[in-house]
């Protein structure tokens, strides 16, 4: 990689990084592209031609944000030092202070595009990419530790996985619909424990 090829790379970075915090912290909605483009040392004109819209940018916000977290609880499952019960209760406390530190706005474009209301699935495509594989991974550890009980399939569990992106996706952006989503978010600490213990009973 050239010296120029690197610089667009780190601006690029920059760029996402600062909409990640904005987004995160201020919300989608709330957040320009003017305030994106001085929070990342840019200008306007440098983040369009980067990313051609704001919504652009929320997907490749998102989609960070699912494949950054594949590498982190990746290179979690793989740590001998950690049992299956040690990462279990790892990724339910960092998955609960994550919830609790996203916006309403932000959290409501994430389930858009992993619903693909904006007509583009490539969210989905991402959070699908690697689910498999990793859960599965985790699964055979919680049944080699006698965790998880041998009768239940991967099939099963990965049904149980996805119940909660499958039912956000079932909600179709109606008002109605909307209040649910809002409160999904606000209980999203207790969805999550909920899910973990769901999964292997026990995690204290």
């Amino acid at each position: 990689m050239d010296g120029n090829q690197l610089r667009k790379v780190r601006k690029r970075q920059a760029i996402l990084k600062a909409a990640n915090q904005l987004f995160i912290k201020k919300g989608y909605q709330e957040t320009s592209v003017a305030e994106i483009a001085k929070a990342a040392g840019a200008s306007q004109v440098t983040v369009y031609k980067y990313f051609p819209s704001k919504l652009q940018l929320g997907r490749a916000v998102a989609i960070a944000l699912i494949e950054d977290g594949y590498q982190y609880y990746g290179a979690m499952l793989v740590d001998p030092q950690l049992d299956f019960m040690s990462k279990m209760k790892k990724m339910m406390v960092e998955a609960a202070q994550e919830s609790n530190t996203l916006s309403p706005s932000f959290y409501r474009l994430l389930v858009a595009e992993m619903r693909g209301d904006n007509g583009d699935h490539s969210v989905q495509r991402s959070y699908d990419r690697q689910k498999a594989a990793f859960w599965h991974r985790l699964f055979e550890q919680g049944r080699a530790e006698g965790k998880i009980d041998d009768a239940i399939t991967d099939r099963a569990l990965m049904i149980y996985v996805d119940m909660y992106v499958t039912y956000v996706q079932r909600l179709n952006g109606k008002a109605k619909d909307s209040t649910v989503l809002d409160a999904l978010h606000a209980d999203g600490e207790q969805i999550i424990q909920l899910f973990f213990y769901g999964l292997i009973g026990d995690v204290g």
